[in-house]
Parts: structure tokens; C-alpha cells; sequence
């Protein structure tokens, strides 16, 4: 059998596709980053596997016409930015991290005959994964102090699942509702209920918060998914209007929220001076990836406790970033993307759908607070997230 003959098989690739996503459940949890390389590599082999049989991703002409627009707005953004040089480094990784998205998220037909192996072993990795994290948890986390170069430093091994948590409080969903449809229910059961036990016992705030939002969506939307979809638009809609409501109502939040929590503190402030960028140049921002350039006035500093002078990286939130970044068009952009995919998931089968909605709220989450958007193993995950909703809906022959 001749080489191209070999690449052009989908058992292969099928196998391949359950390793990686074993890995992102287990491995994963313990190093979020991780994720990045396993997702690239998978796209990359599918890619090349596809040219060599002959056939492309069936790329979703919505998603890809979107990704086209916000990536011109980045490349474009070299016009204007104040950071040419990050700018033109952000786009570039965007443009990768988005092929890559699409690669994935187009490749179907050679999975759909592995698409049963595949959450199999997703689910069974899922359990696993959660398992070993409560367990590391709980025994003083012997495992994670041979992942970190450091585990020495002061809370580094509590906050380290940050990462990990985070992306598997998104990746479980279409793990579970096929489990769900499969039959597999005690184990579905249990993948949420290990999970959960992980996080109780973790310090991950965004990911405990990302899968409980995700729950109560789920009960919501098995019950009204019409207005489980509304809800979730109109969070769009308000996470789209994040500067308007910071320069409303940050300032005033920063000093009860130091009481409370000194990182929810940092990140209000952060808001506000990232806000305040965004209504100077409100119309394509300051040019992608520049947030760590922008700059502090003098009596914005006076206020604040923990921001200093050297400013953020990220403004840790994706919204606010979109806005400051590249302004009403990435902003419109970034909505457009969302209510897509969100449409996508109100118009799956009935058994899928409540799961749907729920991955949908998980991701909602760590967007508003989390993660800089051109982060690689963010996409990567979400990616990977998208790749597995689009091998759960039966063929359009059997449809």
C-alpha cells in the first residue's frame, strides 16, 4: 500500500483523534497548556492526511467568512497600532490558532466511522482525569509537584489547575451529552460528579464558577431551551457592552471588592483603565495585542493598589479586550461569532441540545474574567470542543 493510500485511511486517523483527546482530559487538567501543542498537532496531521487523499475540511462557510474579517481587522491594525511589533506578532499567532479552528472544526467525514471510539475514550479519560486531580488535591498533590519546574513558590500548586480546570469545564459538555445519548448514563453521571469533586477541592474560582453556570443552564435548558438561548443572548449582549458598564459602575466596585478579594480588586482596575483606552479610540481601537502598551495617567495610578505602572498584558476580560484592542469592529465581530455558535447549539437535537447550551454558558464564563483571547490553548480548546459537537449529530445521510 502506497503512502498517500495510508494517510488517505480514517481508522488511523480516528485512533489518533481518541489518544488526543484522552490526553486533553487527563493531561490536560494538570497542564492547561498542554492543550495548545496536542490540538495543533492533531489539525496538522488531519490537514496533511486530507491533501494527501485529496479532500479539504468541509470548513463552515459562517465560522470561516468571520475568522477572514477578524483577521484582515488584526493585519490591518499595523495601520494604527501603538505596538506595531506585538501587533504584527498577535496576528500572526491568530491567524495560525484560527486555521487551526477551522481545520478541526471542518473535519468530520474521516471521524464520523471513529466518532464512537472517540467519546468512549473522552469520557473514560474524563472520569480518570478528574479522579487524579481530586486525588492530587487532596494528598498534597504529589503528582503536580512533578509537572511544575517550581513548586516551591508560594500557592503555585493551588492555582496551577487555573488552566486546566477551566478548559475541562468546557470540554466535558459534548463529552457528556454523548455519553447521555449513548446509553452510557452512569458514566456521563460520573464524569460530572468526579469533576465537581475536583473542583470543590480546588482554589480555581473560574473554572468551579465556568461548571456551575454550566449546570444550571443544563437543568434550564432541558426544561425551556427557547429561553435558556435567550438568557444566554442577552449575556452576550451585556458581556458586548462590558466598557459601559465598568465605567458605570468599576470605580465604584473597586473598594468593596478589595474587601472581598484582592485578584477580583486587581482585575477592576485593570477594567478601568483599559475602559477608559477604549472610549479614546473607540472606533479600531489601539491595535491588537497592544494592552500591555497602553498607557496609565498619572492620577489613575494615585487610585490604584495593585496595578503599577508597567500596566497588564491582558485586560482579562475578552470583550473589553476586543474593544480596546480593535474597537467596534472586533467588538461586532466577536458578538457575531457567539451568537453563531450559540444558534448552532439551539438548533441541535433535543438530547444534545441542553448540553449544548451549557458548554455554550461554561465558555461564557472564563471569557468575562479569564485568559488573553489570542491565548493558544484557549482556542486550541475550544477548537477541540467545536470538533467533537460536529462529530455528535448523525451524517447529513442519516440525518
Amino acid at each position: 500500500m502506497t503512502m498517500p493510500a495510508i494517510l488517505a485511511g480514517s481508522e488511523w486517523r480516528g485512533a489518533l483523534a481518541a489518544l488526543v483527546f484522552a490526553a486533553l482530559s487527563t493531561v490536560g487538567i494538570f497542564s492547561g497548556g498542554a492543550d495548545a501543542a496536542l490540538v495543533i498537532g492533531l489539525a496538522a496531521v488531519l490537514l496533511v492526511a486530507g491533501i494527501a487523499g485529496r479532500t479539504a475540511p468541509a470548513l463552515d462557510r459562517s465560522l470561516a467568512l468571520l475568522a477572514a474579517l477578524f483577521i484582515l481587522l488584526l493585519w490591518a491594525g499595523l495601520l494604527w497600532s501603538i505596538a506595531p511589533q506585538r501587533t504584527m506578532r498577535g496576528a500572526l499567532q491568530m491567524t495560525g490558532l484560527l486555521i487551526v479552528a477551522l481545520v478541526l472544526t471542518g473535519e468530520r467525514e474521516p471521524l464520523w466511522g471513529s466518532a464512537d471510539l472517540i467519546f468512549r475514550v473522552a469520557l473514560i479519560a474524563a472520569i480518570v482525569g478528574s479522579t487524579l486531580a481530586f486525588l492530587d488535591f487532596v494528598t498534597g498533590h504529589p503528582i503536580m509537584r512533578h509537572v511544575l519546574a517550581h513548586p516551591e513558590l508560594p500557592g503555585v500548586l493551588d492555582t496551577k489547575f487555573d488552566r486546566g480546570f477551566t478548559y475541562e469545564s468546557v470540554l466535558i459538555w459534548p463529552i457528556v451529552a454523548a455519553g447521555w445519548a449513548a446509553g452510557r448514563r452512569g458514566l456521563a453521571v460520573a464524569a460530572l460528579a468526579v469533576l465537581a469533586a475536583a473542583l470543590a477541592a480546588s482554589h480555581t474560582d473560574a473554572a468551579r464558577l465556568a461548571f456551575l453556570v454550566g449546570l444550571a443552564v443544563l437543568a434550564l435548558a432541558a426544561l425551556a431551551p427557547r429561553l435558556a438561548a435567550a438568557a444566554l443572548a442577552a449575556g452576550v449582549a451585556l458581556a458586548v457592552a462590558t466598557p459601559v458598564f465598568v465605567a458605570a459602575f468599576g470605580r465604584q466596585l473597586i473598594p468593596l471588592a478589595n474587601g472581598v478579594k484582592h485578584s477580583f480588586a486587581h482585575r477592576l482596575e485593570i477594567w478601568d483603565y483599559m475602559t477608559a483606552r477604549t472610549w479614546e479610540r473607540p472606533l479600531l481601537g489601539w491595535g491588537w495585542w497592544s494592552a500591555q502598551a497602553l498607557p496609565i495617567q498619572p492620577e489613575e495610578l494615585a487610585r490604584y493598589l495593585y496595578v503599577s505602572p508597567a500596566g497588564s498584558p491582558h485586560p482579562h476580560n475578552q470583550w473589553l479586550q476586543l474593544w480596546v484592542e480593535t474597537g467596534i469592529p472586533g467588538a461586532l465581530l466577536g458578538a457575531a461569532f457567539a451568537l453563531i455558535v450559540l444558534h448552532r447549539g439551539l438548533k441541535l437535537g433535543r438530547q444534545h441540545r441542553p448540553f449544548a447550551l451549557a458548554c455554550f454558558a461554561a465558555a461564557m464564563v472564563p471569557s468575562l474574567a479569564s485568559f488573553d483571547l489570542a491565548a493558544d490553548s484557549w482556542w486550541c480548546t475550544l477548537a477541540a470542543t467545536g470538533l467533537l459537537w460536529r462529530l455528535l449529530p448523525a451524517p447529513p445521510e442519516r440525518r
